[in-house]
Formats: C-alpha cells, sequence, structure tokens
C-alpha cells in the first residue's frame, strides 16, 4: 500500500469513527468543526466557516440555521458589511465544543496507544512535512499533475 492510499485509509477510518462519536455526544461532526472555527476566530461568517471546513456555502447555510435553533450560535449583523451577517458561539455551543473536543482528545489517545512516543514525534514530523509540501505546491506544480507533458503520459498512442 503507498503512503497516499495508507493515509487515506487512515483519515477514512478517523473520520468515521469521529463522526460517530461526536454524533453520540450530542454534538455532530459538522457542529463540531464550525464551533471549533468560532473558537478560533471568534465572530465570523458563513462564507468562512465553510472554507475552514471544506464544505459548500449552502451546506454551512444550513448547519449554521439548525445550530442556530438549536441554541448553539447566535447571528448578528456584520459591523463592516451591513448586507452580512456574522456568527458566535452561546455559552451551550461552547459547552459542546468542550465536549467535542474531549471526544477528539480521547479518540487521538485510541489511535496512538502503544505506539512508542519517540516514533509519534517522527510521524507528526513528516506529516507536517507532507502538509507543507501539499501547502507549498505551486500552481504549475498542480496543473502538471493532471496535464502531464506528452512523453510522461502512458498508455494508448504515447
Amino acid at each position: 500500500m503507498s503512503v497516499m492510499q495508507t493515509l487515506t485509509e487512515l483519515d477514512r477510518i478517523r473520520r468515521r469513527i469521529a463522526i460517530s462519536a461526536l454524533t453520540e455526544s450530542g454534538v455532530g461532526y459538522g457542529a463540531f468543526a464550525a464551533l471549533d472555527h468560532m473558537d478560533r476566530f471568534k465572530l465570523t461568517r458563513a462564507t468562512d466557516i465553510a472554507r475552514s471546513v471544506n464544505i459548500s456555502n449552502a451546506t454551512v447555510v444550513t448547519l449554521l440555521q439548525r445550530m442556530e435553533h438549536d441554541g448553539m450560535i447566535l447571528r448578528a449583523p456584520d459591523p463592516e458589511d451591513g448586507r452580512a451577517s456574522v456568527v458566535g458561539m452561546t455559552d451551550y455551543g461552547r459547552s459542546l465544543l468542550k465536549r467535542g473536543r474531549l471526544v477528539m482528545v480521547r479518540l487521538e489517545a485510541m489511535m496512538t496507544d502503544e505506539i512508542d512516543p519517540d516514533l509519534l514525534i517522527v510521524i507528526g514530523s513528516v506529516a507536517k512535512r507532507i502538509s507543507r509540501n501539499l501547502s507549498e505546491a505551486s500552481y504549475r506544480q498542480l496543473r502538471d499533475l493532471a496535464f502531464p507533458d506528452q512523453d510522461d503520459m502512458e498508455g494508448p498512442g504515447a
């Protein structure tokens, strides 16, 4: 199995367990991600949350409506742009975020159980380097992934 396949499988399993555990705890994965973003950026716009948690604007609008209905967040006019609104956490939202973070800490402990702490440091360093490599990739490098030069292509006519 390649490194990419292994990381993809790890993320798929971690995400499945996180979604189940967060839902069971009463938070929900989407709400947890939105609350976590709000905690880091305080008052924020829906579009910023959508970008941060990598979901569509339409999906985040629906999510925020549900969260507002459930008492997790409040909306207010954006002081910088009266046409837009910002959202922020309520005390109830903060308590759910705290619960969700505890779930994630427990999940990390489960994931790393019986792994040598020195090896975890190495794994963390490698993961950060991979993340940096991908984040720093230029537009040309990304384009070349999708449209390689003819002589790099395999298959009929190559």
